[in-house]
């Protein structure tokens, strides 16, 4: 058999039926057991089976739990940023999550709570990833900069050191390759490669 000859699984067959449909199925599961239901879908030339069918309920009721209290948490959002001043939007959105997990325990859906505990757990994470990074990246930047300002400050402080000596080199007949040569050798002195050689 080809991979292209075989058969749909139910419950993704059952994913890809018109909403209206797919409510019926929902309703008629919800107030009959599963064989009740898939032997209501087979007079329709549906053929599923228990686990199939359990998997596009539950499928179902996730999608209507998230969907309904994504809008019930964003109203709420909404009205408590209007009655409380002054909240973040990092708070505002901690309280959402949290009206979300109140909807899962109270709808005693589990399933929705642990993914919704799961969401926010996974944000938080990524959130404080993402602040170590730019706390290492604004201490390396700190840092390039200390060590520039240093760099800076002892190259101003040996110029003023060797100011007779810059004079003499920078008048004399040298090109001006062996001018700078000669300059940084005033200023700091042999560099550790050509002390070797």
């Amino acid at each position: 058999m080809k991979p292209t000859d075989r058969k749909p699984r139910g419950d993704a067959v059952l994913k890809t039926l018109p909403e209206a449909r797919q409510r019926e199925i929902a309703e008629h599961g919800n107030a009959h057991t599963l064989a009740e239901t898939a032997a209501w879908l087979a007079k329709d030339g549906l053929q599923v089976s228990g686990y199939q069918l359990s998997t596009f309920l539950s499928w179902w009721r996730s999608r209507q739990f998230f969907g309904a209290n994504d809008a019930t948490a964003q109203a709420i959002r909404d009205q408590i940023a209007q009655e409380v001043q002054g909240l973040t939007d990092a708070e505002l959105d901690e309280l959402g999550q949290k009206a979300f997990s109140l909807l899962a325990i109270r709808e005693e859906n589990l399933d929705g709570f642990v993914k919704v505990r799961t969401a926010v757990s996974k944000a938080k994470f990524e959130a404080l990833k993402l602040e170590i990074r730019q706390a290492a990246e604004e201490r390396l930047r700190e840092k390039a900069k200390l060590e520039r300002e240093k760099f800076e400050f002892n190259a101003a402080e040996a110029a003023l050191k060797q100011v007779a000596t810059l004079k003499a080199i920078s008048t004399s007949k040298l090109s001006d390759v062996e001018k700078i040569k000669q300059a940084r050798l005033a200023l700091f002195g042999e560099v550790p490669e050509e002390k070797q050689s």
